[in-house]
């Protein structure tokens, strides 16, 4: 979920709605990769563990459902 270093500088040079796009898209993949990295850990013994997880994803996922919408504008 990482931006690599030529997706960042394709992102430096951009402006307007494709900077919008770019930006938007790669965070996007950064918090889908918190999402799959915050799953297996939901079933920890830990309770506070779990609990953040659960939170990560729940959160994640509506940010992603946020920036979807916000690309199809």
């Amino acid at each position: 979920g990482m931006v690599k270093n030529t997706e960042l500088a394709i992102i430096k040079k951009a402006s307007g709605k494709n900077l919008d796009s770019l930006f938007l898209n790669a965070m996007i993949k950064h918090h889908q990769g918190a999402i799959v990295m915050a799953t297996p850990l939901i079933k920890s013994k830990n309770f506070e563990v779990a609990s953040l997880c659960k939170n990560i994803i729940t959160g994640q996922t509506a940010e992603i459902k946020e920036m979807r919408l916000l690309l199809s504008r």
